[in-house]
């Protein structure tokens, strides 16, 4: 994982063979990140999952292969669940699978744009209607 910083800017690179949320939870330590909005992500990534809610709960679905990153984009928030992202994954013949992203590993490599939120903040609260950990602004 590297990453580089400019005013409330960050671009991340996770590298071959690393987490995708585990370089995001990397950061989000270093640099003291408490809100923050994941604006992009583009690359290749393998061992995927992705889910779709179907009101109860998520149905998943995994690919192991690498595959491309089409859409990547989600929140950071003060408290668990910290991250809330959505993707979309190309596999060789152009399919595109996505939805809740999961887990993935860099293959070869992925790249994510993050704007710091430094006076807004984001907290996951659990809805009463929905039953979900949902954005909230404290």
């Amino acid at each position: 994982m590297k990453y580089a910083m400019e005013n409330d800017f960050i671009i991340l690179k996770i590298e071959t063979g690393d987490d995708v949320f585990s370089a995001m939870n990397e950061l989000v330590t270093r640099e003291k990140i408490t809100s923050g909005i994941v604006l992009s992500g583009i690359g290749m990534i393998k061992n995927g999952k992705v889910g779709y809610l179907n009101g109860d709960k998520y149905v998943e679905m995994t690919f192991e292969e690498p595959r491309e990153v089409v859409s990547f984009s989600g929140s950071i928030a003060e408290n668990e669940p910290l991250f809330h992202i959505h993707g979309s994954f190309a596999d060789i013949h152009h399919n595109i699978t996505g939805g809740h992203f999961f887990q993935g590993t860099g293959s070869p490599m992925m790249e994510i744009s993050i704007k710091v939120l430094k006076k807004a903040r984001i907290i996951r609260k659990k809805s009463e209607k929905s039953g979900l950990m949902e954005l909230d602004f404290p």
